[in-house]
Order: C-alpha cells, then structure tokens, then sequence
C-alpha cells in the first residue's frame, strides 16, 4: 500500500500512484435498510439485505464504556470485499445506514507481521443522528485477524466505546496492540493512526499571550463524492472535529474549506477555519482564520504553521 497525498508542489491531477476510481469514490453507497440508535441489533434481518455473499457480510456493533454487558448503542451491517488496489487491500460497502461512506485511507502501515487497511465511516443513523469513526482492519494475505474501532463521534461529540464486528458468522478479535499508531513526534500526544507522510502539526501563536495551541492530526487523499478532496481525522486535541465546508476553484488552485471545532487538554474551546489549497493530490498553500479559543476572550491575533509529512506548507498569497 502506498500514500498518494503529496505536499508543497503540484504535479498532475492524477499525480504519480493515483487509485482506480473504485477507491476513489470510497465505495459510497446508500441502503434503504436502516439501524437506529438504542436498539438492539437483530442481524438474520439486516444481513439479508446485503448486496455480498455470506462470508462478506459483516456487523459491527458499539457498547458504551469499555464493556459489552450493557444495551449496544449502535449496530450496522455491511459487506467487506478483497479488492487489492494501491491504496488498500479490503473495500467496504452497501451499509444498511443511511447516507454511510467508507472512505478508505492510503496508509502504508505493517505491525507486528499484519498489514492494516483504515477507513473513516460516517454517516446517518435512522433518527437522522450523525456518526463517524475510523475502522482499522488487521489482515495477512486474505484473512481478516484483528480490528479496532477509534475517534468515534455521534452528533460531534467524542464517546468512549468498545465494539465487536463479526464478518462471516465469526467474530474477529479487537487489535491488542498499540503499534497501529505512528510513531510520537515530540508532542506525546502525536501518535495519530497515519502515515508519517499524512501526519499533521498546527502550531497556533496567539500574539501577546505566553501560549501556543498545537494539534497532531491526519490529513489524506480520499476524494469524496460530495467535492471534498482531502480527509482530516484523528486529532491529537478532545473532541475534535473536522467538518467539510465546500469547495471552490481559486486563482487556478482547488481550495478544500474545513471547519474546526475542539477542546485543548485544559478543556478549553477551540474553533477556527482552514483551507487547503491543491492541485491533483497535491497540497501547495494552506489558510487560516476565524479562530477562537476560550482561554483568551475577545478578538485573538494570531500566526500559525502547518506541517504535513516533513514538508512546511507555505502560507496562501492570494486574495479572494
């Protein structure tokens, strides 16, 4: 598996390892069936409606806490699927939740002999309630041995869950290790589920204040259906979110406008915006602006610094 997100220059839109459209997409697809929260799943009726033989079908279930004796809080069924491509080696697809994509992320990653394949899942529940989380798939040739379910949000607020996922009628054990994660940087809170080429640093400056707001997160190529070009997940700070916002043409470059919501580790509010700008898979610029931190009230002038990979992303020079 190999990374196909690329920063500070900009080569072709296909640039030099681009996946067949299938990954592209993240298999998106949409189910009439539909799981809601609070209820217990009842997999003989969901299973069937999946679009995949048996040994595929698959049901992922989440319990609160770190313990499965208490009521599930969320259940979905899927399919898995071998498709070998540059950027994974499982696809995941036809969810019986609505609006659900599985975007697959480019990750090179092997851990203790397994490779890994990671996708970030969101969706709806029936009662309209949005969801996400990453899915970490643990495999050797075409056996699925471990998974483990991370950053899951319901309605953009982070819960502390554990799951079960049962492909096949059997169920895979949770990873249970740590080395999925990528290895710290100098923040100890920077071991982020990415490759080192997608693993991200923010370094927010608040002039005439003694502080500096840092945050580890990933950024990857996965275009998605509705023009968001690349994912931003898995940030080192508390409930964080990454919500898409548009995207437009600027000055020639396409420009991905994210939304940024969190709390430090002081439990102080955060928010700002942030725009990538690129061409194919590369990212030339980045932007910044509208950002807020409850620690310092009022208006906050501030400078900041990006880091992907080892690249830092040079600051947008345009106007709009």
């Amino acid at each position: 598996m190999s990374s196909n997100l690329t920063v500070g220059h900009t080569g072709s839109p296909q640039g030099t390892d681009s996946d067949p459209p299938s990954r592209q997409t993240s298999r998106a697809r949409e189910s009439p069936s539909m799981r809601a929260f609070g209820t217990a799943p009842s997999p003989s009726a969901t299973m069937a409606k999946r679009a995949c033989p048996y040994q595929d079908q698959a049901t992922l279930t989440l319990y609160p806490g770190a313990h499965h004796d208490a009521p599930p809080i969320f259940s979905m069924t899927f399919c898995i699927a071998l498709h070998p491509s540059a950027s994974g080696h499982f696809d995941i697809y036809d969810a019986s939740t609505p609006a659900t994509t599985f975007a697959g992320l480019p990750v090179d990653r092997k851990v203790n002999g397994f490779d890994s394949d990671v996708f970030v899942v969101s969706g709806k529940t029936q009662n309209d309630h949005d969801f996400y989380y990453t899915l970490v798939l643990f495999y050797q040739a075409q056996t699925i041995h471990y998974a483990t379910v991370g950053y899951y949000y319901f309605d953009g607020k982070q819960q502390k869950v554990i799951h079960t996922l049962k492909i096949g009628g059997n169920y895979r054990p949770r990873w249970p290790g740590k080395g999925v994660l990528a290895s710290p940087t100098t923040n100890d809170l920077a071991k982020r589920a990415c490759s080192t080429s997608g693993l991200s640093t923010l370094k927010i400056d608040a002039y005439e204040h003694p502080h500096v707001l840092t945050i580890d997160y990933c950024t990857a190529y996965s275009p998605q259906g509705d023009g968001q070009t690349f994912v931003l997940y898995g940030a080192s700070t508390p409930a964080t979110t990454f919500a898409y916002v548009r995207t437009y043409v600027l000055n020639g470059y396409h420009m991905d406008e994210i939304k940024v919501t969190g709390e430090d580790h002081q439990k102080h509010s955060f928010s700002y915006d942030l725009a990538l700008f690129y061409k194919g898979n590369s990212i030339a610029y980045v932007d910044f602006g509208n950002f807020a931190w409850s620690l310092i009230p009022g208006s906050i002038a501030t400078r900041y610094s990006l880091t992907i990979g080892t690249t830092v992303v040079k600051h947008y020079p345009g106007t709009d």
